[in-house]
């Protein structure tokens, strides 16, 4: 009985003294590390690459390709604390062209 005392009183000790998270989690999108935001920075640049030769390859102009490499920048959230994320930097890039408004053509629908 002593035995069943004691195991029970660990056991409800134990569910009392949770230790709580000193680590935040990353909103989506961001990263804990500068690694972290690097490494995914890599691996945008490898798509782009890969993406920008596949739509070169059918025909794609290359002032319509997509352009401009990732890198890692810092961001603060609204609590200030700091996170990573990828950015892409389209410095050098031209502009991408802007198609006018279609305008719709009438119908010929009843008028009031």
């Amino acid at each position: 009985m002593m035995a069943l005392s004691i195991a029970l009183a660990m056991l409800l000790g134990a569910c009392h003294s949770k230790p709580k998270p000193t680590d935040q989690v990353p909103p989506i999108g961001y990263f804990a590390t500068q690694a972290e935001a690097e490494k995914a920075a890599s691996q945008a640049n490898a798509d782009l690459v890969r993406s920008r030769a596949v739509q070169k390859a059918a025909g794609v102009r290359e002032q319509d390709l997509p352009c401009g490499p990732y890198k890692a920048v810092s961001r603060n959230d609204s609590d200030g604390h700091p996170w990573w994320t990828t950015e892409r930097d389209m410095t050098g890039c031209p502009s991408p062209a802007i198609a006018p408004l279609a305008r719709p053509k009438p119908t010929g629908g009843k008028q009031r």
